[in-house]
């Protein structure tokens, strides 16, 4: 029932180590730069007790400043080697990004068809990653 409202890129200004038990992430660190989000990362593990949980987009998928937000541009792009590399394990979500737009829309009509298709290989390919719109990575700390 507490909210902190600040700067994302410095957790550690408003948290100390081993503040919470997990720290999630959800479509966040494609909206920094490489560097910035190895450091998010890197500050996440050291607030979290027991585990760093992330969802960003698959890859590098172009944004642009959505209704004139700055902040919703993607500078960066994440993928399972890059998270297998810093310790995290990974799985798929969204289903098939072959099925999806850049704004996870699924891309073709009907849609009732195409997002029940999207919705089944989400459980096919959970733990393919590589295929999947969503990288899902969590780290035990």
């Amino acid at each position: 029932d507490h909210y902190t409202v600040g700067d994302v890129r410095k957790l550690l200004h408003y948290y100390p180590r081993k503040s919470f038990d997990a720290v999630l992430c959800i479509d966040v660190i494609e909206h920094l730069s490489e560097r910035e989000g190895m450091r998010l990362l890197k500050e996440m593990e050291l607030v979290a007790k027991k585990r760093v949980i992330l969802l960003t987009p698959n890859g590098f998928y172009h944004q642009h400043a959505l209704e004139g937000n700055p902040y919703q541009i993607h500078k960066s792009g994440w993928n399972r080697p890059q998270f297998t590399r810093l310790g995290y394990n990974t799985f798929g979500l969204r289903g098939l990004r072959i099925l999806r737009d850049d704004h996870a829309s699924i891309k073709y009509k009907p849609w009732l068809f195409w997002g029940s298709v999207s919705f089944l290989s989400e459980i096919i390919f959970f733990f393919v990653p590589d295929v999947c719109f969503d990288v899902l990575a969590v780290k035990d700390v």
